[in-house]
């Protein structure tokens, strides 16, 4: 009888957990396409999304906004070639401490302004170093990436604005998707 309880409590328990994770995890994205982003970036984002650059691309930089969610969600971008500083190594793990260091150093600071406080933290992504900003309060200040591809001389930044719980967690699984495409 005490392993017929054990084995209801199992199962039980077994049920609640895989309840509880598909209640967490909002994000269906079976519906979600690939869009390029100035030739050299791709991404995962929900069917519609547009982009819109401004002035003429080239192979140096382009900027632009890319709209999600009828006009709700604005991401402005900017991709841009990165001249390679003399005497620092391309590797992600070189890249990454980089970053710890000036947030160490607070060199992000100025992404706080009046009661508006943000966590900045490093990361990597697809291989390369990323910077990601996040507001303390959702729904008040910025949601921003910038990835640093160091072996292809390029980088991105997006930036997101008074987004949501659920339009911030969008942009997250959008930024966790991105990769650089290789200029044929």
């Amino acid at each position: 009888m005490k392993r017929y309880h054990f084995y209801l409590v199992l199962l039980a328990v077994c049920a609640a957990t895989a309840w509880i994770t598909k209640a967490h995890d909002p994000i269906d994205k079976t519906k979600w396409v690939k869009y390029v982003l100035d030739r050299k970036w791709a991404f995962t984002a929900p069917a519609g999304a547009k982009i819109n650059s401004f002035g003429e691309a080239s192979d140096v930089e382009a900027k632009g906004i890319v709209t999600l969610k009828d006009d709700l969600v604005k991401l402005e971008f900017d991709s841009e070639y990165i001249k390679p500083a003399n005497n620092t190594t391309c590797s992600l793990k070189a890249t990454v401490a980089r970053l710890k260091k000036r947030i160490d150093r607070g060199d992000y600071r100025h992404f706080d302004t009046g009661e508006v406080r943000h966590v900045v933290r490093a990361d990597s992504i697809h291989g390369m170093g990323a910077l990601i900003v996040t507001p303390v309060k959702t729904g008040i200040g910025i949601t921003y990436i910038a990835i640093t591809d160091c072996e292809n001389a390029a980088g991105l930044s997006m930036l997101g604005k008074n987004l949501s719980a659920s339009n911030q967690a969008i942009v997250l699984e959008i930024f966790k998707g991105i990769h650089h495409v290789p200029l044929k």
